[in-house]
């Protein structure tokens, strides 16, 4: 696998943790390991956000630079969701790598 490097700041993605999501959730800059080629429809969490249809479901792979270790790590996301939208990842931390 090769993905090429953030040269800027305000290129890279970024990820929160999200306690209300019960599965991964990538969009912009996530580096698809594989796509299954199944798609499902998203609702959201209170009944006024509409449903998203025709998500794809993937495989994520996003790296974490640890700022006191000075080591980068690459996570990979099995069964998440792609938003191609979303502009933060947003992590289940209940999920497991």
């Amino acid at each position: 696998m090769r993905a090429a490097a953030v040269r800027n700041l305000k290129d890279a993605s970024r990820a929160e943790l999200d306690s209300n999501c019960d599965t991964c959730c990538f969009g912009k800059g996530v580096y698809i390991a594989e796509d299954t080629h199944a798609a499902i429809s998203v609702n959201g969490f209170m009944e006024d956000l509409d449903t998203v249809p025709d998500v794809k479901i993937i495989t994520a792979v996003i790296a974490y630079d640890d700022p006191e270790a000075w080591h980068a790590y690459t996570l990979f996301y099995h069964h998440a969701l792609y938003i191609p939208t979303i502009e933060r990842h947003l992590l289940n931390p209940k999920a497991s790598t």
